[in-house]
C-alpha cells in the first residue's frame, strides 16, 4: 500500500489548491464577484465517493503492477 508516495510538496500543494477549490463558492467575496454557487450536499459526497473509488482502483492496480512486474 502506497509503495509510489508522492513527493511532499506535490502532497501539499494538492490538498491547498482541493481546500481552495471547495472553498471558493462558500466566500462572499469570490461567490459574488465570480458567481459561483455551492453544490449540494449530496453531490459533494457523490464527488467525495468517486475520489475514493478512483484512488482505490489506482492502489489495486498499482499493487498487480507491482507484484508482477517487481
Amino acid at each position: 500500500l502506497l509503495r509510489s508516495r508522492p513527493g511532499k510538496w506535490l502532497l501539499w500543494s494538492t490538498v491547498l489548491v482541493a481546500a481552495t477549490t471547495l472553498a471558493l463558492p462558500y466566500l462572499p467575496w469570490t461567490a459574488g464577484l465570480f458567481g459561483f454557487v455551492p453544490l449540494p450536499l449530496y453531490i459533494l459526497l457523490l464527488l467525495a465517493g468517486i475520489t475514493l473509488a478512483y484512488a482505490v482502483t489506482n492502489e489495486i492496480a498499482k499493487k498487480y503492477f507491482f507484484r508482477r512486474y517487481d
